[in-house]
């Protein structure tokens, strides 16, 4: 980017700040739908937690169901199976 003719200091950080959050959203989200969370309730649960979900759910999957509408015991359990969290 630095190379492109026009892209100067501001924006070269605007768009690297953009690409930074667009990949922290796909990590996140790529991580809990290959743990068997559906897309929809994924992404719900990382515009909850932001660029903090995967850190978050892999220390306590069972916090969501307390702080994201809509996650129950069952998806929480889930996934921490998934996790090797043990019962």
């Amino acid at each position: 980017l630095k190379e492109v003719p026009g892209i100067g200091k501001e924006r070269y950080k605007r768009i690297m700040e953009s690409w930074e959050q667009h990949q922290s959203s796909h990590d996140a989200l790529l991580f809990l739908t290959s743990r068997g969370v559906g897309f929809s309730l994924a992404n719900r649960i990382y515009k909850h937690y932001g660029e903090y979900a995967v850190d978050k759910l892999t220390t306590n999957p069972y916090r969501m169901m307390d702080e994201v509408e809509g996650v129950g015991f069952q998806t929480a359990d889930n996934l921490a199976k998934h996790l090797a969290i043990e019962e």
